[in-house]
């Protein structure tokens, strides 16, 4: 495989589809219209070989269209000119996900093994990129050939015999050459096959121009918009050899040019007997053709000392060193480290050896920082490498505890490169650390429009909407986080479990958020005989141990943010009889006022409400009332078949007219299990509760209390649900026995069978 294989990509995905299958076509052909002048310009930066801004340029056409194969092509061959194979990997692995049935990412992957010398992970990756759709012969040719090639030098001949039987079948052709140099060593079956020399040809070629949208069609009376001109494509590069460039050296030959040599036909049977010519001068070694096959053998101490003898001896430039050094980064951190000291005026350093050395001191932050540091210094006019660096060390600076440095780094790197979104991304983190959600959701939305593929950025750009009492915000973009889950899940590489987790989280807020209304209906009833006195109805729910049937609604506003919520409230409550359904007519409570959440991390909740209550001594009243309470694994759990239930909860109310108080403070534990074969979310929870009480709130203003032992078990569902909402509705109905264990209260024993929905 040649460098023939990185430019010739272009020619192989000529006239393949941009649009993403789910889009529009004029939307789809909008967005070709606002790459195209992009990446023309890229195209032509490429040619005239100013491949720093090219990139620019094509970053801009990917954020714009993320789908386009065009784009990614031609980053592609912008990041070999480059040498940046971290950037080759990421484009390859991005393809892998993006385009699954196409070899696009898996042939990028497979070149990158080829230009790392990894043997085995290229006989590994190139049948699959033979085997996906996408490629045309040309390129498949190359991947054959350099799986064969890769087989034989492992030694690997059986699988090299069945590989040329698999090409020969599938029409992935073998030059002749090859084909008797496998032959021979198949027969032969040489277990250590020479490592082959890697070099470049004489004559790489150029990408191909990226071809001119149509126009979309627009009514009749509308004039046709007028498209730009491209620029002049160059030669397909299966077709016919291009020039050589200016840097390339043309003794060297190119590929195709040794396969004609070895297809040249044998002299005539009757010519006469020449004298053999001499053997063609062999080159010299190049520093790859010395080195590549140390790191690929793993003999790592070996490659850094022919590094450095390659050096003294004036045998090294520094991108040829920069691309040994990369390679070794993805090998060996520590023979990277020992090569690479942090200081920017190291004999032929670059700022990318630098960041290659950055990221291999991810455990001595420190030693980062300086790394990324001299990154920033090496990369002079290349603003978006001078904003990796930034960013880096930002990271560095974070991890020691200099939040402050951080921010002032991450700063920095977004005014250098404003159209960079890993940047603004970074600073959007470490503002949300430090606390600026304003201007933290700022840089993310900036991210965002930047980069429309970093989809991990929509769970911090609802979260933070809500935080900050944008409600239509939160709601959007948390379904948009729903709509991308799975891209999600890859991007943050999340197992399933965690992935369900959060798309439940996402799903409950976008529900919370959008449900301003709620409703409850609740029921009481008491299977055994309580006291023969007559208490009135408690204003307070968790100190009601007679029979009671309750409603209630609430409307929720937000004046003091999100997470201070004002409830406007109304109820009504009715007395039951023992041991039945029939109301006590009574025994009545109506009620209407404001709640208001005092604290954002706490479930602290203050309301004042005015009461009317038939029987009691004051039946117009007015309630203050102070509660809190803390729940854990009360919803629905997405993941686990069982999982552990608590509560707890205080309350102190006051009865402003009949000076009488009440004070509880309860507490339940239990273990949910998920009924599987329920048609709906279902749970049954067997569980434990403690409950004291106090009050006096009676004709004769003494103190009656009471403190509760009790084991029940409940059934609990929910319900009315979609892909964005999580369930608004949940159930439960339970049975409770109660035994008073301490105080004065003469209501020693209860059973209680207990009915709540909630919306």
């Amino acid at each position: 495989m040649s460098r023939w294989f990185a430019l010739g990509l272009a020619a192989a995905l000529a006239g393949t589809a941009a649009a993403p299958a789910h889009a529009s076509w004029l939307r789809s052909e909008l967005r070709n219209f606002r790459t195209f002048p992009r990446l023309n310009e890229a195209y032509r930066l490429y040619q005239n070989e100013d491949y720093a801004k090219a990139r620019e340029y094509v970053e801009q056409a990917e954020r714009i269209d993320p789908s386009s194969e065009r784009a990614a092509v031609l980053k592609f061959n912008i990041c070999d000119e480059q040498k940046d194979l971290a950037c080759i990997r990421e484009l390859g692995l991005a393809w892998q996900k993006r385009a699954p049935s196409k070899g696009l990412g898996t042939a990028m992957l497979t070149y990158l093994a080829f230009l790392d010398g990894r043997d085995a992970e290229l006989v590994r990756l190139a049948p699959k990129a033979l085997r996906l759709s996408g490629l045309r012969a040309p390129i498949r040719n190359e991947i054959g050939e350099a799986w064969g090639n890769s087989l034989i030098r492992l030694g690997r001949t059986d699988e090299a015999a069945k590989a040329i039987a698999w090409m020969d079948s599938h029409q992935v052709a073998i030059s002749a050459h090859n084909r008797k140099t496998w032959t021979e060593a198949i027969a032969q079956a040489a277990p250590q096959p020479a490592v082959e020399t890697r070099s470049a040809p004489a004559t790489p070629k150029s990408p191909q121009a990226p071809v001119q949208p149509a126009a979309p069609k627009v009514a009749a009376a509308s004039p046709a918009p007028a498209s730009p001109a491209p620029a002049s494509p160059k030669p397909d590069p299966s077709a016919s050899p291009a020039p050589a460039k200016p840097k390339a050296a043309a003794a060297a030959g190119s590929t195709h040019a040794r396969r004609a040599a070895a297809r040249s036909p044998r002299a005539a049977p009757h010519s006469p007997p020449a004298a053999p010519p001499p053997a063609p001068a062999q080159p010299p070694p190049t520093a790859q053709s010395e080195v590549l096959p140390l790191i690929e053998a793993a003999r790592y101490p070996e490659a850094v000392a022919a590094i450095e003898r390659l050096q003294r001896a004036g045998r090294l430039d520094a991108p040829t060193r920069e691309g040994l050094v990369l390679t070794l980064q993805g090998r060996d951190c520590p023979s990277a480290l020992q090569l690479v000291p942090p200081d920017a005026a190291a004999p032929l350093t670059t700022a990318r050896q630098q960041l290659a050395a950055a990221y291999c001191s991810a455990e001595d932050a420190a030693r980062a920082t300086r790394h990324f540091a001299a990154a920033q210094s090496l990369a002079g006019s290349d603003t978006a490498l001078a904003s990796q660096a930034l960013t880096g060390k930002a990271h560095s600076l974070a991890q020691q505890g200099d939040a402050a440095g951080a921010q002032a780094a991450l700063a920095e790197a977004v005014r250098l490169a404003p159209n960079d979104a890993q940047a603004h991304a970074a600073y959007g983190y470490q503002l949300k650390t430090s606390g600026a959600k304003e201007e933290a959701l700022r840089e993310f939305e900036a991210a965002w429009r930047l980069d429309g593929s970093r989809t991990e950025l929509l769970p911090e750009l609802a979260w933070l909407a809500e935080q900050l009492n944008r409600r239509e915000d939160a709601i959007r973009y948390g379904r948009a986080a729903i709509d991308e889950q799975g891209s999600i899940q890859r991007r943050l590489a999340l197992p399933d479990d965690e992935a369900q987790r959060r798309l439940f989280g996402w799903r409950r807020a976008v529900q919370t958020q959008e449900d301003r209304f709620n409703w409850s209906a609740n029921a009481n009833i008491r299977l055994d005989h309580g006291p023969d006195t007559s208490v009135p109805l408690s204003p307070v729910d968790y100190s009601q141990y007679g029979g009671s049937l309750n409603l209630g609604a609430s409307y929720r506003y937000t004046p003091l943010g999100a997470q201070l919520p004002t409830w406007v409230f109304g109820r009504a409550s009715v007395g039951l009889e023992d041991r039945s359904l029939q109301t006590d007519p009574e025994n009545k409570l109506l009620g209407m006022g404001v709640r208001q959440r005092l604290s954002q991390n706490y479930m602290v909740v203050g309301s004042a409400e005015y009461l009317w209550r038939k029987s009691a001594e004051h039946e117009s009243d007015a309630m203050l009332r102070l509660s809190g309470s803390h729940t854990w694994g009360g919803d629905w759990n997405p993941v686990d078949s069982q999982w552990t239930y608590a509560n707890i909860y205080g309350d102190l109310a006051w009865l402003v007219r009949a000076s009488t108080y009440y004070a509880t403070v309860q507490g339940e534990w239990g273990r949910q299990f998920k009924l599987e074969n329920a048609p709906f979310k279902a749970t049954l929870m067997p569980y434990l509760s403690s409950n004291y009480s106090a009050n006096n709130d009676s004709v004769a203003r003494a103190d009656v209390n009471r403190l509760d032992v009790g084991l029940g078990v409940a059934l609990q569902t929910w319900h009315r649900e979609d892909k964005y909402r999580a369930p608004a509705i949940s159930q439960r109905l339970s049975l409770e026995v109660r035994q008073v264990v301490a105080g004065n209260s003469t209501d020693r024993h209860t059973v209680q069978l207990k009915w709540i929905l909630l919306h």
